[in-house]
């Protein structure tokens, strides 16, 4: 328990820190970009990069998670043969797939020129140059975060952030929606160099034991629970551009400008309190142990909210200045973001539910209810962004998630016991609390070197 707590701790912390500086250096880079884009050019760089998650499908099939999953779980277990079989197999597939899409995406855009001339086309080569990037990184950062490598990773953000911001204040004079795509290509360039120093360190041994791999693993993770994943994502994954154009549609390039940008302060709040992807490889490792798991579960929980209520709190108060300095453009739209920022209590809500279905393989039952939500989204969505414009799209969001995480919590009430919310628990303060706290508090003078 100790040694989960640690990791718990110096994961939450580490990545808690390299969020806060990848968000300053994203500041400055953002600050940049916005006043030197107008409302309509960034609306369109925004458009065109939503296009990297349907790429990111076909590359890697929607299994990213389910490798995450199923190799922690190995990990956990010392199966050596079964973590040797999922990363030869599977980044021997994704690669495969990497080369197909760069061939395909070329010989396709041959036919658009030749038949077709529609303005994505114009900034094809750039997109492209973006999304390639965004595949190889994701490469990368899925092995070094499966392993717990939570240093290594917060540093290959921050110097992805610290590469950008750089690039953005060298060429700030001619930024336009076209070099945008290629500095934050180039950025994540950067961060894929320095990663496969990485990469090599952590597959290498794990190619060279002795261990023969275990055979035919991704077809038997598909056989069994992969399948539902696959299709999950993918109707997951071409839904989330979708939103995006709809509102293109139903108000205007602008207001999807707007959303993205309070969105990104959304994630930007997410980002200082990172425990959900800390727990993600942790409670799949642990979930053989149901007391554990829902111990770490309720104490994640826990001190989320008082994080995100403290933080919502100052951000209420600070933000109105905050726009009129930095983001003048978007000060009109305070209520609309803090209406955003209020997601992050869904969260909390949610907390531990995505890891806890990877972790027991129930991909099936996402699927199985995957299209009643989509189509209990999707409706209600475009009809709200219809009528109400940007502000229905986000209520919707919320109604979304709400809705999921209830249904995520009968079905594990009912099927494996599990209640997360606890309150009894959630409101004492135990000798687990006075340990985690010990422990952050060690963690913290360590870091500042006190």
């Amino acid at each position: 328990m100790s040694s989960i707590q640690k990791t718990i701790v110096e994961g939450t912390l580490y990545l808690s820190l390299s969020n806060t500086l990848v968000k300053l250096f994203s500041l400055v880079s953002y600050v940049i970009i916005v006043s030197r884009l107008d409302l309509y050019d960034y609306g369109i760089f925004v458009l065109l990069t939503s296009l990297s998650g349907p790429a990111a499908v076909f590359v890697f099939f929607g299994f990213n998670q389910v490798f995450f999953s199923n190799f922690a779980q190995a990990k956990g277990s010392g199966n050596l043969a079964r973590m040797k079989g999922l990363v030869r197999e599977y980044y021997g597939l994704s690669s495969l797939l990497l080369f197909c899409f760069i061939i395909g995406v070329y010989i396709m855009r041959k036919f658009l020129v030749q038949y077709y001339d529609i303005y994505i086309l114009h900034y094809f080569w750039e997109l492209s140059f973006f999304i390639l990037s965004q595949l190889l990184l994701n490469m990368v950062l899925l092995l070094v975060n499966a392993n717990e490598q939570f240093k290594q990773s917060s540093f290959l953000a921050s110097l992805e952030s610290i590469s950008r911001s750089f690039l953005v204040i060298i060429f700030a004079g001619g930024l336009s929606a076209q070099s945008v795509l290629i500095i934050y290509a180039s950025a994540k360039s950067i961060a894929v160099l320095v990663g496969l120093f990485y990469f090599i360190k952590l597959i290498i041994p794990l190619i060279k034991t002795e261990t023969p791999p275990e055979k035919k693993v991704l077809l038997t993770i598909f056989k069994s629970h992969g399948k539902w994943e696959i299709i999950r994502v993918i109707l997951e994954q071409a839904s989330n551009p979708l939103k995006l154009w709809l509102i293109k549609i139903f108000v205007n390039v602008q207001s999807v400008a707007v959303v993205d940008f309070a969105q990104n302060m959304y994630g930007t709040i997410l980002g200082f309190f990172p425990v959900q992807s800390v727990i993600f490889p942790i409670i799949s490792r642990v979930i053989g142990t149901k007391e554990l798991v829902g111990r770490i579960i309720l104490k994640a929980k826990k001190y989320s909210l008082i994080f995100y209520a403290l933080f919502f709190t100052i951000v209420a108060f600070v933000l109105p200045y905050l726009l009129q300095m930095l983001f003048p453009q978007y000060s009109g739209y305070t209520l609309f973001i803090l209406f955003v920022l209020l997601h992050v209590f869904t969260q909390v809500y949610r907390m531990g539910q995505p890891a806890l279905l990877y972790a027991l393989n129930q991909q099936k039952f996402l699927v199985q209810i995957f299209p009643l939500l989509f189509v209990a989204e999707l409706i209600p969505y475009i009809v709200l962004t219809y009528f109400w414009g940007i502000w229905g799209a986000v209520l919707s969001w919320h109604i979304h998630v709400m809705a999921t995480g209830f249904i995520v919590a009968i079905f594990l009430r009912r099927k494996y016991h599990m209640d997360m919310w606890v309150w009894k628990d959630f409101f004492s303060f135990d000798e687990y609390d006075k340990m985690l706290l010990s422990k952050i508090t060690t963690k913290i003078k360590g870091i500042v070197g006190l």
